[in-house]
């Protein structure tokens, strides 16, 4: 069997059942892998979000940064009770509002392989697109969880592939669980399913 490896999985944290639901996944991927678990958290909503946020010297303030560290704490003290004995994990919280600019930039870092995003509602936006438009357009394997239900999922074309030669677990080949997203139309340079 052909295998890719992925030395760290990422989630996109949320508090909400949908984000319980997407970090579940990501943590049991990460543990079945016995790789990094890396938590990112936006410190600005991932939906949604206008195009005109704080500038970095706005984010140099003293009230900015306790708010930072505020949510950084927050993030932490969330998935701590989770994580059991798990090691691997970090924790980082982004701060651009250019979110695909960001994970691109945390990919290319090598801070993830694959990417789990909870799927709030079926109206989730990021960065400014429908949320299955944004996970066909991005370049890494993307997984959505929800959001009806824990084991519903969406995968972009780099996760189909991942899924198809079995670097991922079973069910996210299971026809009844996953939906095949469309190959994006920007920044992807993939072929036909």
């Amino acid at each position: 069997m052909n295998s890719i490896r992925a030395n760290q999985i990422g989630l996109i944290a949320h508090y909400s059942k949908q984000g319980d639901w997407a970090f579940a996944q990501a943590f049991d991927l990460a543990k079945s892998k016995n790789v990094q678990f890396n938590i990112f958290c936006f410190s600005e909503t991932t939906y949604n979000i206008p195009f005109d946020l704080k500038s970095k010297d706005e984010l140099k303030n003293s009230a900015m940064k306790e708010k930072l560290i505020s949510e950084e704490r927050k993030l932490r003290e969330y998935f701590d009770k989770y994580l059991e004995d798990y090691e691997d994990v970090g924790f980082k919280l982004c701060t651009r509002h250019r979110h695909n600019f960001e994970l691109k930039s945390c990919m290319i870092k090598n801070e993830f392989q694959v990417l789990v995003i909870p799927y709030i509602n079926y109206e989730m936006k990021m960065d400014n697109l429908p949320i299955k438009k944004f996970a066909s357009n991005f370049v890494a394997p993307v997984i959505l969880v929800g959001p009806e239900h824990e084991t519903q999922f969406h995968l972009n074309y780099p996760a189909c592939l991942l899924s198809e030669i079995g670097s991922l677990p079973e069910r996210f080949s299971d026809p009844a669980l996953v939906e095949k997203l469309p190959i994006g139309d920007r920044g992807t340079f993939h072929t036909k399913y």
